[in-house]
């Protein structure tokens, strides 16, 4: 995958979000999860990244290895500073919650991330 438009959505101008929330809404459970599987290989933006478990817990749509994924790459992202507004932290935290998807170092890293930017 080179491109989220090879799913036929960016030159459509339809956001990635959109298209996964509307598929996900719709039972198209195996479009929107090759989607979100491939999506995970790659550089992907914070609020992408917030928006993938928010979907998933939205239907609630229990996938372990992807939320495990999408869990490693949160922590890297809000570690390194790119995942830092607060509504895409607390859309991450929600997700997980919701979905009762326990990962210790995604909450700490959410709750060091939004500690800071409350006190800065």
């Amino acid at each position: 995958l080179t491109s989220i438009g090879n799913y036929g959505l960016e030159p459509n101008g339809v956001s990635f979000q959109n298209a996964l929330v509307a598929w996900v809404g719709q039972s198209h459970w195996k479009q929107a999860l090759n989607v979100m599987e491939a999506m995970c290989g790659h550089r992907i933006s914070s609020e992408s990244l917030s928006t993938l478990p928010w979907t998933l817990a939205t239907f609630r749509c229990m996938k372990p290895m992807l939320l495990h994924s999408i869990a490693e790459r949160a922590v890297a992202s809000i570690r390194a500073g790119v995942t830092n507004k607060l509504q895409d932290l607390a859309s991450l935290a929600w997700a997980f919650a919701t979905l009762a998807a326990h990962d210790r170092m995604l909450i700490c890293a959410i709750t060091e991330r939004a500690l800071a930017s409350s006190l800065s």
